[in-house]
């Protein structure tokens, strides 16, 4: 016999071999039933049999028309399109909604149209059944590992009404590895060939289906997508725009609250710190503050070029060292000026080597005319007595000493 066929769409050609039905029972078997909910199906029947039901002296069974074009031609001997073969006058039951299209004849003289009368379709040749107002219901549930493949109304799918075509839905805590399909009460498993849907990570899903098989390329077969529900996992980094920072969310799927504990950037008020610009929370630097504070940082660092020259040009004027009052006023004045300039001011000063030259062979020179060492032992710890010359040539390095101190500690 044909048992239970379900057609969802497709382009589908159904041709019954020697005195068997298309789509239905064999050769003296019963059609069964067959629902059809959309595509364009064509079912030729073999000699003696009908298109859509019965073989050869096989009755036809129930026929549930919901959507589609369909076409079912009987074979020569005395069947009908949709019904009983020939030999057998059980038609079974025909039903049509109102968005089917349904053609009837024999394969000698196809898509005959099964026309509608009264409110009623006249099945070629012979029958005349009641178009229903509503196509019957049917009811799906969610059956796998967890509930040893069973129906139960704890897993019953819930119809989405708002959805552009047919759909359910169930929301549900599942376990990693468990496996399901979907089943109808009428006990059609979806999908009815395959593997089983098997889940990767225990958490809360929602399970949608799709009888239709139109779910598309990311749907389970056309018809099962699992989508994992939205947990929040908030980051422990901050992120942040020009205005706020905040911790986001990193969990799977659609979240309603995307970002936690978000405020305002928190600055510095002293323009002259890299935290006026600088968020103390998030480190995000403010453009503007920062612009700002760049400002006040050349204006504090302006140098004083003009003192730079002077200094260079009090340095080479020094000339030839020699053992003058006035030689020795050059290297001092050059000196004193140099100490006044500050550190980045100094470092433009490429003729300091110069100076310092100078003040050595001043010193040098010096310690020859006095016809004395470059190094004196002196005992602090009691009287001592030195020529006249000898305290200059001390007062001397001593200013030279000092002077290289202040520029060191300056510098």
């Amino acid at each position: 016999n044909g048992g239970n066929v379900n057609i969802y769409g497709g382009v589908i050609t159904a041709n019954g071999g020697e005195s068997a039905s298309g789509i239905g029972g064999g050769n003296g078997r019963n059609g069964g039933n067959v629902n059809i909910y959309g595509g364009v199906i064509t079912a030729n029947g073999g000699e003696s049999a009908s298109g859509i039901g019965g073989g050869y002296f096989g009755d036809g069974g129930d026929v549930n028309i919901y959507g589609g074009v369909i076409t079912a031609n009987s074979g020569e001997y005395g069947a009908v399109a949709i019904g009983a073969g020939s030999g057998s006058i059980a038609h079974g039951t025909l039903t049509v909604a109102e968005s089917g299209i349904v053609y009837g004849g024999i394969s000698s003289n196809p898509t005959t149209v099964i026309e509608k009368s009264d409110n009623d379709y006249k099945r070629y040749p012979y029958m005349i059944v009641t178009v229903p107002e509503t196509e019957p219901v049917t009811d799906y549930y969610l059956v796998g590992t967890m509930n040893d493949w069973t129906i139960s109304d704890n897993y019953k799918l819930t119809k989405n009404e708002a959805a552009t075509g047919e759909e359910y839905s169930i929301e549900l805590n599942l376990a990693a590895n468990d496996e399901l399909k979907i089943k109808s009460d009428g006990g059609t498993r979806y999908p009815d060939q395959g593997d089983n849907y098997v889940v990767t990570a225990g958490a809360d899903y929602i399970v949608f289906f799709r009888p239709n098989f139109d779910g598309g390329d990311d749907w389970y077969y056309g018809c099962i997508y699992v989508m994992r529900k939205h947990q929040h996992d908030y980051s422990t980094d901050w992120t942040h725009d020009e205005n706020t920072h905040w911790h986001a969310c990193t969990g799977e799927g659609a979240c309603d609250a995307p970002k936690a504990d978000e405020a305002a950037h928190t600055y510095g008020d002293d323009i002259t710190e890299t935290a006026y610009y600088t968020c103390s929370v998030c480190s995000h630097e403010d453009s503007q503050r920062k612009a700002e504070y760049d400002s006040v940082q050349a204006e504090n660092t302006e140098l004083d070029q003009e003192a730079v020259n002077a200094v260079k040009e009090m340095i080479a004027a020094i000339g030839a060292v020699a053992y003058t009052p006035e030689c020795k006023a050059k290297i001092s004045e050059a000196r004193a000026a140099y100490a006044e300039l500050s550190g980045v001011e100094k470092d433009l000063v490429d003729n300091y080597d110069v100076l310092m030259a100078a003040e050595d062979a001043y010193l040098d020179i010096a310690e020859r005319k006095a016809g004395v060492k470059k190094h004196y032992e002196i005992n602090c710890g009691g009287n001592i007595t030195l020529p006249a010359i000898g305290l200059m040539l001390i007062a001397i390095a001593v200013s030279f000493v000092v002077f290289r101190k202040r520029e060191k500690s300056v510098k």
